[in-house]
């Protein structure tokens, strides 16, 4: 709309303001220059105003925070935005914006002559626009299935009956011949064997014992498992030392230990096992199983 400001007395004039039909998108307006400061004008600036043949204006609106241009230039913001050395014999051009209103166009003259001009910037909300609402076709009703065929199949034939195989009577087997007793030959008893003479015994040493393995030097191999067996592998600690491997640990996967006296925790879901003391024996595997109930 437009704003023409006439002269007249040191009260605010009422402003006949003419809006757009239809409001078009504001674009935005990058001030050459920083806003100019807050101007507060007092009698005497007028009164020297007045006397170099210039006048000053102020704004005001029913809105704070409305963006003041003049001639291009961001003066401020309402209520703080003011202009002074206005010539008499000039129309400024004026434009008045914020976000969420109708942008509004106004022009500044002074043909009365006056030292001091209060400009109202009435400004007007956009109207809300309602959701427009799309409505959805209904998805086309699924065809109905149609009923399979039904085929008749044909009985399969009887199965023929099994004649039953002819009897042949066979003629009974001949006799057997008798046999005859073989003819008794008496042999002469062999003679006795002689006697053998025992062997002279020999008394031979015996064989020096084999020396004992120290089973408390060198390594031996563990496999443990837990008791009973658990869905989740368990951490394996020995002597207080994660080991890094998992239960249950085979007899083909054993852990490698100095001969000698250990203990063995299994861990699991943040809970322990008791200790359970075991023995290593040199170049032997020792299978423990620990209860563990996580």
């Amino acid at each position: 709309g437009k704003i023409t400001l006439k002269p007249g007395s040191s009260a605010p004039m009422p402003v006949a303001i003419k809006f757009k039909a239809k409001p078009e998108p504001v674009p935005e307006m990058v001030p050459q220059e920083p806003p100019a400061p807050a101007a507060t004008l007092d009698a005497g600036e007028i009164a020297a105003d007045a006397a170099l043949k210039e006048y000053a204006a102020t704004f005001s609106s029913s809105e704070s925070g409305v963006d003041v241009f003049v001639n291009g230039k961001l003066l401020g913001k309402t209520p703080d935005a003011a202009l002074k050395h206005l010539a008499f014999d000039k129309v400024y051009k004026g434009r008045a914006t914020k976000d969420g209103f109708v942008p509004l166009e106004f022009e500044i003259s002074n043909p009365e002559g006056k030292a001091l001009v209060p400009v109202t910037l009435p400004m007007e909300a956009l109207p809300k626009k309602d959701p427009v609402e799309v409505k959805k076709d209904p998805p086309p009703p699924e065809p109905k299935k149609q009923p399979e065929p039904v085929v008749k199949k044909d009985p399969p034939p009887p199965e023929p009956k099994k004649q039953p195989d002819p009897v042949v009577k066979k003629d009974p087997p001949p006799p057997e011949p008798k046999k005859q007793p073989e003819p008794v030959v008496k042999k002469d008893p062999p003679p006795p064997e002689p006697k053998k003479q025992p062997e002279p015994v020999v008394k031979k040493d015996p064989p020096p014992p084999e020396p004992k393995k120290d089973v408390k030097k060198g390594t031996g191999m563990l496999a443990c498992a837990a008791q009973p067996m658990a869905a989740t592998p368990a951490e394996v600690w020995i002597d207080g030392k994660n080991t890094g491997r998992l239960a249950p640990i085979m007899k083909n996967k054993a852990i490698s230990l100095p001969a000698g006296s250990h203990k063995l925790v299994l861990k699991m879901n943040g809970k322990s096992s008791a200790p359970t003391p075991f023995e290593i024996e040199a170049d032997n595997t020792v299978v423990v199983k620990v209860e563990f109930a996580p």
